[in-house]
């Protein structure tokens, strides 16, 4: 009876960390387009930010943004409607140590994005318009 006590607190306990442990949000920051041309790190004269964070208890990848002033102001100048701060939520599909995988449906439907994150290389790949796909891949840090 002690021992079956035992194995029974032992195996919450486990777990309840292996539980909290899956449950904590990862982020990867200072991201940036990999190019064979160019600078391939984060562009501090274009961006003041740009994360991914992965949810695991809302099931939720965000993807964060936000331009510079002079930066905003330019790309302004030929997109009216240009946002200096950016946010977009991918409904979280599929996590493990490895990855995460996410899509995101624009609000009337007819085309999305798939979001797949390597979290041990903090590599992110975007296959957007799903029915007409256009990948971009960046690069970020933990």
């Amino acid at each position: 009876m002690v021992l079956m006590k035992t194995l029974f607190i032992v195996s919450s306990f486990l777990f309840l960390v292996i539980g909290v442990a899956h449950s904590r949000e990862i982020i990867i920051k200072d991201c940036y387009g990999v190019s064979q041309y160019g600078k391939n790190e984060f562009d501090t004269k274009r961006y003041t930010q740009d994360y991914y964070k992965v949810d695991p208890k809302n099931k939720i990848i965000t993807h964060v943004w936000s331009y510079t002033d002079s930066a905003f102001e330019e790309m302004k100048k030929s997109f009216p409607n240009f946002k200096k701060n950016n946010i977009v939520n991918y409904n979280l599909e599929f996590l493990d140590n490895n990855f995460a995988k996410g899509r995101y449906y624009n609000p009337s439907g007819n085309w999305g994005t798939e979001i797949t994150i390597d979290l041990k290389k903090n590599y992110v790949e975007k296959q957007i318009n799903l029915s007409r796909p256009n990948t971009s891949t960046e690069q970020c840090r933990k």
